[in-house]
């Protein structure tokens, strides 16, 4: 329901507002559902957040929210208590951020850093989506330059990186993103030092190595628009 939201049909979108509306009322009615309270806490904030009927939403946004409510009916997930303290300090969520990016990236948690850090780039792997609203999201929040200088620092470990190669993968099969990547983000120099240096192997040499070859070979494409 929530994924549907981000379709570019307003009918699609029109049909998940009704759903997830409905949705909202049956959990609400509940009372046997424990975690209906933080169900309901997610959707309010993202309902919070609407400025125009069946407005279209990030794939970030979209995201985020179903990956929390995923969360958010295991109590005993890592992540729970610190959605639940999030979501509780504000009202509603910001349509042109990325929740929780900053603090999960750069996780101060010495315990759980490497699992917050994943968590966080999961969502943004699962959000690379070519629907003209999310790349100005990843500009404004410098999402490629964090990304791409987490391999520049000497605690940079091999899980962490081949998320950021695996998101980095996603962006260039979407024009947009790779005009954006190429042109002002400098991808294919990085991409070479990167497979000159062997920063990273197995399969994430070979995604490098494969993206830097493609990108010398093709060049950039000549629109910056997304395709639907």
């Amino acid at each position: 329901i929530i994924t549907a939201m981000t379709a570019k049909s307003f009918g699609h979108r029109q049909l998940a507002y009704h759903a997830m509306a409905r949705f909202l009322d049956k959990v609400a009615a509940d009372s046997a559902f424990a975690e209906r309270f933080q169900i309901m806490l997610v959707l309010h904030s993202l309902r919070g957040a609407i400025e125009q009927a069946y407005q279209r939403l990030p794939a970030v946004i979209a995201t985020f929210v179903s990956q929390s409510l995923h969360v958010l009916v295991r109590p005993e997930h890592a992540m729970y208590e610190q959605l639940n303290r999030f979501l509780l300090q504000r009202a509603q969520l910001d349509l042109t951020d990325i929740p929780m990016f900053y603090s999960l990236f750069n996780s101060s948690n010495a315990k759980e850093f490497k699992f917050e850090r994943g968590w966080i780039l999961k969502v943004l792997l699962d959000s690379v989506s070519p629907t003209g609203l999310d790349l100005p999201i990843f500009r404004r929040r410098h999402v490629f330059e964090l990304l791409m200088g987490f391999f520049d620092v000497g605690f940079s470990d091999a899980y962490t990186c081949r998320l950021v190669l695996q998101i980095l993968e996603r962006c260039v099969m979407i024009p947009s993103f790779l005009v954006a990547l190429v042109e002002s983000h400098g991808l294919v120099a990085w991409l070479s030092r990167l497979v000159s240096a062997d920063r990273v192997g197995g399969d994430s040499a070979a995604i490098a190595r494969d993206r830097s070859n493609k990108e010398e070979e093709t060049g950039t494409p000549g629109t910056n628009s997304d395709a639907d």
